[in-house]
C-alpha cells in the first residue's frame, strides 16, 4: 500500500485533473458546482479514506476528535469489501459520520435544554436542503465518492502487482 503521503499527492492531483469534467457538466451555477465537488472529494479523500478503519495517518488527522471513529475502527475492518469498496466505502463512511453527527446533535439539544424543537429545524434544514438543491447534494455525493475512489484504486493496484511479483 502506498504511504499517507503518497495517497495525498493522489488526491490532490486529482481534484485539479477532475476539474475539467466537473465544469463540463451542465449546472445552474457551475463554480458552486465545482467547488461543492472539490470540497467533498478534498474532504474524503485526505480526512476521511478507507484508511480510517486501520487507524492510520488520516485517523491521526482529525486530533482530539477522532474518538469519534473509534466505533467504526471496530465495525469496519480494513481492507474489506465495506471499507474499500469504490463506491459503498466513502458512502458507508459519510452515513457513518451522519449519525454520529445526528447522535451529537440530539445529545446537544438535550444537554443544553432545546427539546426537540432544535432537532426538528436541524432535520428541516437537511430535508430542505436535499429538496431545494438536489443538484448540489449530488455534486457532493459525487466529490466524496471519487474522494474515496482514488485512495482505494492505487491500494488495488499496488496489491494486484505485488500478488504478480
Amino acid at each position: 500500500m502506498p504511504p499517507a503521503r503518497v495517497h495525498d499527492r493522489i488526491t490532490l492531483v486529482s481534484a485539479g485533473l477532475l476539474t475539467p469534467l466537473v465544469l463540463a457538466l451542465p449546472a445552474e451555477n457551475r463554480l458552486l458546482s465545482w467547488s461543492i465537488f472539490t470540497a467533498a472529494h478534498l474532504l474524503s479523500g485526505l480526512l476521511c479514506p478507507c484508511d480510517l478503519a486501520a487507524r492510520a495517518t488520516e485517523y491521526h488527522r482529525w486530533g482530539i476528535l477522532r474518538w469519534l471513529w473509534l466505533p467504526y475502527t471496530h465495525l469496519v475492518y480494513h481492507r474489506s469489501w465495506l471499507s474499500h469498496g469504490l463506491v459503498i466505502g466513502p458512502l458507508l463512511r459519510l452515513l457513518y459520520f451522519g449519525l454520529i453527527v445526528e447522535a451529537l446533535a440530539l445529545a446537544g439539544t438535550h444537554l443544553l435544554g432545546f427539546g426537540l424543537e432544535g432537532l426538528a429545524r436541524w432535520h428541516a434544514f437537511w430535508g430542505n436542503l436535499v429538496r431545494d438543491h438536489p443538484r448540489y447534494v449530488l455534486d457532493f455525493l459525487a466529490g466524496f465518492t471519487t474522494g474515496g475512489a482514488v485512495h482505494t484504486i492505487p491500494d488495488w493496484l499496488t496489491t494486484g502487482v505485488k500478488r504478480l511479483v
